[in-house]
Order: C-alpha cells, then sequence, then structure tokens
C-alpha cells in the first residue's frame, strides 16, 4: 500500500484506473481542464496520473506527470506513485498500441455527506458499467418505449 500524503484528509472512496487515449506524447489540455472542472465540481479527486506507451511488439514505457504542471492546470495529484509497473503493464496489455493517459480518481460523490440517505438505507455498493454496456440498455429501454403492444392501441393496460 502507497503511504497517503501528510495532507491527506479522510476515509479512501471508490476508486477507479481509467485510461484515455492520447493523440499527442503528452496529455491534451483540454482533457487536464476538464478533469480540473470534475474536481472543481465535487466528483473525483485525482490521486495518481501517468503517461504510458505499448508499441505493436509489446514493448511498454511511462512517466509520471509533472505534479507542478497538473496543479497549475488546477488538479493536484493526492497520491503519485499510487499506480505500480504492474499496473501498468496490466492495464496496457488490454489495450492497443499506443500512446496512454492512465489515471486514477477517487469518486467523492460516495462520502456519506454526499450519499443517498433515508432512514434504514446506506449506499454500500457500486458496480461500475462500461459506456458501451449502459449505453446498449439505453437503445434498448428506449425502442422498448416506441413500440406500442396490441393491447395498449386497445386502449387497455398491458399488464
Amino acid at each position: 500500500m502507497v503511504p497517503r500524503p501528510v495532507s491527506w484528509l479522510g476515509p479512501l472512496g471508490p476508486v477507479e484506473f481509467l485510461a484515455a487515449r492520447l493523440v499527442e506524447a503528452r496529455p491534451d489540455p483540454d482533457l487536464l481542464r476538464r478533469l480540473s472542472e470534475l474536481v472543481r465540481a465535487g466528483g473525483v479527486r485525482v490521486l495518481d496520473f501517468v503517461v504510458a506507451t505499448r508499441t505493436a511488439h509489446g514493448l511498454v514505457s511511462w512517466s509520471d506527470i509533472d505534479a507542478e504542471e497538473f496543479s497549475l492546470a488546477g488538479v493536484d495529484l493526492l497520491v503519485p506513485g499510487m499506480i505500480t509497473e504492474q499496473d501498468i503493464r496490466e492495464v496496457l496489455a488490454r489495450l492497443a498500441p499506443g500512446g496512454w493517459a492512465i489515471f486514477v480518481v477517487e469518486h467523492t460523490w460516495s462520502y456519506p455527506e454526499h450519499q443517498f440517505r433515508h432512514p434504514g438505507a446506506t449506499v454500500v455498493s457500486v458496480a461500475h458499467i462500461p459506456a458501451a454496456v449502459a449505453e446498449a440498455a439505453l437503445k434498448e429501454a428506449m425502442s422498448d418505449e416506441e413500440g406500442v403492444s396490441d393491447e395498449e392501441a386497445d386502449g387497455e393496460p398491458s399488464w
């Protein structure tokens, strides 16, 4: 486990590894701006961020992001070094060759003060659904709503 910086506040919430395809050798300013917006909105905290490359022959290289460069963009790296060499190799093994930004974010919306609250109910589990799966489910749900059964056409409920 990586030690937390002295400035660390509170418990760690749900954490997610993300990978973004890079067009250039360094993160696009728009990516940093979007991350900064998410941080300012209170949705996430950026724990660590590396730039990594995998060649078509499987050679892997990476570099840590300059924390000062990130700070200027309004994003603080809270646990630089949290992403390990093993993490980088495992993530890149699943991705196409090329340049990638690999980063770890903590979902701060899940903190107790931000959670869904109801007497007798507390959020204790969250499952990640990949965007492609969610979009397919949405498309299916929308097409189901567009179809009208014969019973509904007659004015009778379909239950």
